[in-house]
């Protein structure tokens, strides 16, 4: 999720702050943004009447320059313009000194400080190291009974209380409530503490953990009658014109809380009020994603075929504007120039799309993938990480220079493609050729991709459909070699009544120490297409690649 922070950006020039009148923003201050761990973007001395940024993360902020710094009312505001538009800070200082807020970061609220300090140079980023250290704590007492995973995660929320990237390890252990058999004194101790601790960063970030403990709750026994209470309250001041979504989603969880209650006339009743909200919430989305027009080109003969793999999570908020762009390509080439392929991965939470498959990839492309959106042209990394919704044209107008510029190129392998089906069975044909005999140091592998054109799933980033998803590699992830005669011929068959049950399982079993959000996408498998490309494992690059929509046959 921290992938856009650190992958999209050139350097943060040194600027100058005009109208600096808060005093309690005087002196030197490190910016540390408190999402995933202490982050330091940058560290800045203000004066009454100016200011400078000492030190800064490279790749942060784009062409940045420091705006304006004001005070009113004890808020204190420091504005960061950029080319690509405007960030801020804003927060109150406690008794401390400490001045607390939210950093609002391409449109998305980042709990934030800004702290006091004597540094010259900002310390490297660590984001992320809180939840490997929860996800070692699971492995290290993977097998043992529920005491003493408690008292792990327990551990882990003793050493990190008060921060607010403790979040994950809250989520977490709500969502073994039920293993830890809590009683609801425990839950509402643990919320009032988790709470109180996010309301010192301001209303948004409040908000924002709210609702992350409404849906770690949600489903378990021993926490439903919080989570009836919290929902209930959050339904009575949600307005359906201004937030449908969101109101849904509150009654959802009023309707599963009761029922867990045995409350089965209130349960009833909400469930008879949701009736067509989802219709209406499915063409809302349709109506207003993307929020722009694709430009559609001509189709352009001859050129390599680009297969752009973008590498997201269902949980992820800078992956909505990756997701969106990349989902209006296909509108804007043909399919014989663009070939999209999405990989879901459990970053930052729990996927219900991901599979052992997509893993795999991600491992092929190692420390690339640094975290989710990550995006790779014809097995080049390019064009990374995301931002808000609004931000979803610019990364579309960000991949079409990326993809103009490689279908330049002529193909250096040819593919040729077929694949039937008949009920669930699927047969794939593939023969590859490279252009030339491969080098010495080449390593062409051919590898087969089943996508599925469209998923419904909404996740914790809202949005609700999902394009061009892998489903599976047949024949494996590593891929088959062309050998050095620069040629192999390969066949595969899709069970896909088989597929389901890997895919339900691998999602069972993961769900066993982490819980998936909302309700499991179906494993239908509708719209599906095979993809085969040709990818040189010494370079990366994709040489040559094809793909075929599969048909029904009688």
């Amino acid at each position: 999720m921290f992938h856009s922070f650190r992958t999209t950006v050139a350097a943060l020039l040194i600027g100058t702050m005009v109208t600096a009148t808060a005093t309690a923003a005087e002196g030197r201050h490190k910016l540390v943004v408190l999402a995933f761990g202490d982050d330091e973007f940058a560290i800045v001395d203000l004066a009454k009447d100016s200011g400078k940024i000492v030190s800064f993360q490279e790749r942060i902020l784009p062409m940045c320059e420091v705006g304006s710094v004001s005070e009113k009312d004890g808020v204190i505001t420091v504005e960061l313009k950029q080319s690509t538009g405007t960030s801020s800070f804003k927060g109150k200082a406690d008794d401390k000194g400490v001045i607390k807020g939210i950093f609002n970061f391409r449109g998305n609220p980042y709990p934030a400080e800004l702290v006091k300090t004597e540094a010259d140079k900002v310390a490297e980023m660590k984001s992320g190291q809180v939840n490997r250290e929860l996800v070692a704590a699971l492995q290290a007492n993977a097998g043992k009974g529920p005491k003493d995973i408690r008292e792990a995660i327990e551990g882990i929320l003793r050493k990190y209380e008060g921060k607010p990237y403790a979040n994950g390890i809250y989520g977490q252990y709500l969502n073994l409530a039920d293993q830890f058999e809590l009683k609801e004194d425990e839950v509402k101790k643990l919320l009032d503490t988790w709470f109180a601790s996010a309301k010192t960063y301001g209303d948004s970030w409040y908000t924002q953990t709210r609702k992350a403990a409404m849906n770690a709750m949600n489903g378990k026994k021993t926490t439903a009658a919080a989570l009836l209470e919290m929902a209930q309250e959050a339904e009575k001041t949600i307005d359906e014109n201004a937030d449908m979504e969101g109101k849904v989603e509150a009654m959802t969880m009023i309707a599963s809380a009761a029922k867990l209650l045995d409350k089965k006339d209130l349960a009833d009743s909400v469930n008879e009020k949701l009736k067509g909200y989802e219709t209406k919430l499915d063409e809302n989305y349709k109506q207003k994603v993307p929020p722009f027009k694709p430009v559609k080109v001509a189709e352009k003969a001859g050129a390599r075929p680009v297969v752009m793999e973008l590498f997201t999570g269902a949980q992820c908020p800078p992956c909505v504007a990756a997701d969106v762009a990349f989902d209006a390509l296909a509108d804007t080439y043909a399919h014989s120039n663009l070939i999209l392929l999405q990989y879901h991965l459990h970053i930052p939470g729990p996927d219900p799309l991901t599979n052992p498959d997509a893993l795999d990839r991600q491992k092929y492309y190692g420390e690339e993938v640094g975290g989710t959106p990550s995006t790779f042209f014809n097995g080049m990394s390019e064009a990374g990480g995301g931002g808000n919704m609004a931000r979803a044209e610019v990364k579309y107008g960000e991949y079409r220079e990326q993809i103009d510029r490689m279908l330049q190129k002529a193909p250096a392998a040819t593919v040729n493609l077929s694949a039937t089906r008949k009920g669930d069975k699927i047969d794939i044909e593939v023969s590859a050729k490279t252009a030339e005999k491969p080098a010495e140091k080449a390593k062409p592998k051919l590898r087969i991709v089943l996508t599925e054109e469209v998923v419904k799933y909404v996740g914790g980033n809202k949005l609700r459909f999902h394009h061009h998803v892998v489903r599976d590699m047949p024949g494996g992830a590593e891929g088959t070699s062309l050998e050095a005669s620069g040629e192999v011929k390969k066949t595969a068959t899709v069970d896909l009544n088989t597929l389901r049950g890997e895919i339900e399982s691998y999602l069972s079993g993961y769900e066993k120490t982490r819980k998936f959000a909302g309700t499991k996408p179906s494993t239908e498998m509708k719209n599906l297409s095979v993809v085969a490309f040709v990818q040189d494992d010494e370079t990366k690059e994709i040489l040559g690649a094809a793909q075929i929509e599969v048909k029904d046959t009688p």
